[in-house]
């Protein structure tokens, strides 16, 4: 039997219960004639059963044809191939996993691409590679965070693990309830930075499944904005899936490496209990205790989570994360939503109305008092990334699509105002002025989003907005000091 990916969207055939044990395809094609080298990251792979998708690879450097290997399919909701699998590249040369990360996922668009990327993958891996179809894990971040839930429930005895970080689920309210109510067949790891507007999200996620106890998971937290976290948190999410294939019997036994992740685990929560931590190191001692039931003694950590509960400090610390996290929700719900809501009514605000109505100037204040209120600046921090990311990206779009530019800049004016130095706001208020004809104000907000670092010629020329000025001397200037093109699937 053969299975793959099946959406509504899809019409689709099934993943096979073992994957093939052939040689590998050649560099251009999983299906060719000589093997991929082991222990790097091949840049570039043509699937052969979509020649239209393409995917990074990596083999760890001790692959063996003649056993199964676990394999994990990454999602960058923007297609970054090669910045996605290097967040994972350390840990699958530890752990033994075949890594893939597609250039053709995408966030805010329909399932489709997402469709027959993962299905190209599924395919390639089954077809060029030994592949142990029980353990299929799914890695997304943000909007691929979400659709990788989905996958996992339509894969039932192939996914044995989701990754997500920066997202919750794709369904809301009660049908979220109705869909964990069951207990699922996978594992789930996830996490969220401090600075994410998806943050409060991810809370409530954890929770739930606290409550409804229908699979295991772990949360991770993070210093960082809305993005995948480091390098390590990525490689203790695959550590951790490789500890619950132990405990539900899908790989062997290995005590000794069990212990050595109790080991170092208990080492970290005991770092932070002494550096005064209490509240993380509480947190850390629970997790170690759930996570190696049955595989080490937990006493030590039962008892130190329960000693650290107790202390007034942590239960403070728990009563404050509450209030923040109903702060944010009264935020979200009291004046971004509104604000939202006009929109599809009426003109834009001016800017300063927006500002006002937003309370912009107010969390501004908030987040830079970071040293008197860690806590609280972290949470303005979320709610002007809340704000930000609509005003910057999705307000704009609409009004791209719309055929208005001054809608747009309006929109591009509030998030600018949260971060000046961004250079995506300056090139989509430089599309926006282009649209409108006002050539000096594309030429400085371009000058804008060169200083970030990240424009390139290539930007300029897929542009059509631009399309007026390519006879402009000064512009022509412009576009010559930049490099041609980032590298494939690297760029932010």
């Amino acid at each position: 039997m053969r299975v793959t990916s099946a959406l509504a969207v899809a019409a689709v055939a099934g993943l096979a219960g073992g994957g093939l044990s052939r040689p590998l395809g050649a560099q251009e094609s999983a299906a060719g004639g000589s093997r991929f080298p082991v222990g790097v990251v091949v840049p570039s792979v043509k699937s052969s059963a979509d020649s239209g998708e393409r995917y990074a690879l990596y083999l760890p450097s001790h692959y063996d044809a003649s056993r199964r290997w676990p394999a994990l399919l990454v999602l960058d909701p923007r297609g970054r191939a090669i910045l996605a699998i290097e967040r994972f590249r350390e840990a699958a040369e530890r752990d033994g996993y075949i890594v893939v990360s597609s250039y053709n996922t995408v966030s805010d668009s329909t399932e489709e691409p997402n469709v027959r990327a993962v299905n190209a993958m599924l395919a390639d891996l089954q077809d060029g590679f030994t592949t142990d179809t029980t353990l299929i894990y799914l890695a997304g971040m943000s909007g691929t965070a979400r659709l990788a839930w989905t996958f996992a429930y339509q894969l039932p005895g192939h996914v044995a693990g989701v990754i997500g970080f920066a997202a919750g689920l794709p369904w809301r309210g009660i049908e979220s309830y109705v869909r964990l109510k069951h207990p699922a067949s996978f594992a789930y790891f996830g996490g969220a930075g401090t600075g994410d507007f998806n943050y409060d999200e991810v809370r409530e996620l954890n929770r739930t499944l606290d409550m409804l106890d229908v699979l295991p998971h772990r949360t991770e937290y993070f210093d960082g904005q809305h993005g995948w976290p480091p390098a390590p948190i990525c490689g203790d999410g695959l550590d951790w899936m490789e500890l619950q294939a132990m405990k539900r019997g899908q790989r062997p036994r290995e005590d000794s490496l069990a212990l050595t992740w109790f080991t170092q685990r208990m080492a970290r929560a005991r770092a932070a209990e002494d550096s005064g931590r209490l509240f993380d190191a509480a947190i850390q001692y629970r997790a170690i205790r759930d996570d190696f039931r049955g595989l080490a003694d937990t006493r030590v950590a039962d008892d130190r989570a329960a000693a650290l509960e107790r202390l007034p400090a942590v239960r403070d610390r728990e009563r404050r994360d509450q209030s923040l996290d109903a702060a944010f929700d009264s935020y979200a719900r009291d004046k971004f939503e509104p604000f939202l809501h006009k929109l599809q009514n009426a003109a834009p605000p001016s800017l300063e109305s927006a500002l006002r109505d937003l309370d912009i100037r107010n969390l501004q204040r908030q987040q830079r008092d970071s040293v008197h209120d860690r806590l609280g600046a972290q949470s303005a921090g979320r709610m002007l990334a809340l704000v930000s990311i609509n005003t910057a990206f999705y307000e704009p779009r609409r009004y791209f699509s719309q055929g208005d530019p001054e809608g747009a800049l309006a929109m591009l004016a509030i998030a600018h105002e949260i971060a000046p130095a961004s250079p995506y706001i300056c090139f989509q208020q430089a599309k926006a002025y282009a649209e409108m004809g006002r050539t000096g104000d594309v030429l400085e907000s371009l000058r804008c989003a060169k200083s970030g670092g990240t424009l390139t010629a290539a930007d300029l020329r897929d542009e059509h907005a631009f399309d007026r000025l390519r006879s402009d001397s000064a512009f022509a200037a412009l576009a010559a000091t930049l490099p041609p093109a980032s590298p494939p699937g690297t760029d932010d």
